[in-house]
């Protein structure tokens, strides 16, 4: 995948399929409309091309009391439409400016010129300019007018609801770790630094990594989870064939230690004796176990603990093999 970042930067001559999103999720619908991008340049010898944005949209036009909140950022984003064999991702700079644009300079400056679009794929919902003025009726006018092709997609739906990233932000904020995972096609994971904690799990006889991610990243409601990590560290320590390794998940607070602000830790499930502060990691949240309580003392808390293992183990694999 060839990446370019900036609409500044003058690109190979070729004529190309074109495909226009923030594509935050990258979920089912997504990858379905690239997938039929990459589909229509394979057929006519053309360059399968992603214009995304950076900031996304939502970001940018959101209000500052209400910030909009990524599921993916923007690395995970650009390893996802790696793994979709798209030709070529170009990232453009979203800022008030560019919002600015009509949907005819978009199409002219962009599309027509910096592009050289020859076939624009959209779903049968898309919008773009200003305002969200041109429809898809009227970006099939301006189609026509700048001679290149507009094929639409009609929206996925699944069991009768329509894919959507606003769907699987729902489903992550009220725990349903199952269900958004049905509309990514893959376990919802949180990738940042290990950095240290206060060593409760530790002296629990249960030691945890703690995470910090990015401060615009989603983070699933407060619950306990079966899931997985991954990381470089942590495939060197335990061996490469070992990873990704279940990890029973906390997310929120800790209420029987009156720790009320939220923290996301895990227990990773091995016999090895890990060190990966100041690593990188990959949490992915397979299925909710249960919702955060307090307990009354930390033996109880123990005892849960060990039930969360247990359960880990069971759903998503039995550690070391």
């Amino acid at each position: 995948m060839l990446l370019t970042t900036g609409l500044d930067e003058k690109l190979p001559q070729a004529e190309r399929a074109v495909v226009v999103g923030a594509f935050d999720g990258l979920h089912i619908g997504h990858q379905y409309l690239i997938r039929r991008t990459c589909a229509e340049a394979a057929a006519r010898g053309l360059e399968s091309t992603v214009l995304t944005f950076e900031p996304i949209p939502e970001e940018v036009l959101a209000p500052p009391d209400n910030p909009g909140m990524r599921l993916t950022v923007e690395a995970e984003r650009l390893d996802l439409l790696r793994e979709l064999r798209v030709d070529r991702v170009v990232v453009a700079e979203f800022h008030d400016q560019f919002s600015a644009l009509s949907a005819q300079e978009f199409t002219c400056d962009i599309l027509a010129g910096h592009l050289s679009t020859k076939v624009l794929l959209a779903a049968e919902n898309h919008t773009f300019g200003s305002g969200a003025e041109a429809d898809i009726n009227a970006i099939g006018r301006l189609a026509e007018k700048y001679a290149f092709e507009l094929v639409i997609v009609p929206l996925l739906k699944l069991d009768g609801s329509r894919v959507s990233s606003t769907q699987v932000r729902k489903y992550l904020r009220e725990a349903h770790a199952e269900e958004a995972a049905a509309l990514l096609a893959r376990h919802y994971s949180l990738r940042g630094k290990v950095v240290p904690g206060v060593g409760t799990g530790r002296k629990l006889g249960l030691p945890t990594v703690n995470l910090e991610v990015p401060p615009n990243k989603l983070i699933p409601a407060s619950a306990v989870y079966a899931g997985l990590a991954d990381g470089s560290a942590l495939r060197r320590q335990i061996g490469p064939d070992a990873a990704p390794c279940p990890a029973a998940i906390n997310l929120g607070p800790q209420p029987t230690f009156g720790r009320s602000h939220s923290t996301i830790e895990a227990h990773i499930i091995t016999e090895h004796d890990l060190d990966l502060v100041g690593s990188q990691l990959d949490l992915s949240f397979v299925r909710r176990l249960r919702f955060v309580e307090k307990f009354p003392d930390a033996r109880s808390l123990k005892a849960q603990i060990a039930r969360d293992v247990q359960m880990t183990r069971r759903f998503v694999g039995h550690g070391d093999p």
